[in-house]
C-alpha cells in the first residue's frame, strides 16, 4: 500500500514511513508505522483517518510508542521519543 504515505500527508507533515513485509514472501504485512513531525498531528492523523475505508478494508489508525519507548520503559531509561501513528488495513 505505498499510497499510505500521501493519504497522511493530507492531513500531518510524514517524516517516515515503514511498510513491514513478510521475510519469504515479500509481500507488505497489513500495517505500517509513520513517523509524523509532531506529537500534535499523531491526534489529527486518527481523527481523519481512522476508520476511512480504502478498498475493501478499514483503517485502523492510533498512536504507537516505538520499540526503545518501549524499552526504556521497562528499564526505566531515556530515549528520544519519535511521534509515531500505526496503520492497519
Amino acid at each position: 500500500m505505498p499510497e499510505v504515505k500521501e493519504m497522511f500527508e493530507e492531513h500531518v507533515k510524514v517524516k517516515y514511513v515503514n511498510l513491514p513485509r513478510n521475510q519469504e514472501s515479500g509481500e507488505i504485512k497489513g500495517f505500517a508505522f509513520i513517523d509524523v513531525a509532531t506529537e500534535e498531528d499523531i491526534p489529527k492523523a486518527v481523527e481523519a483517518l481512522n476508520g476511512l475505508e480504502v478498498g475493501e478494508r478499514q483503517l485502523r489508525v492510533s498512536k504507537s510508542l516505538d520499540k526503545h519507548q518501549i524499552r526504556s520503559k521497562k528499564a526505566n531509561r531515556k530515549y528520544p521519543i519519535r511521534m509515531r501513528a500505526t496503520c492497519s488495513f
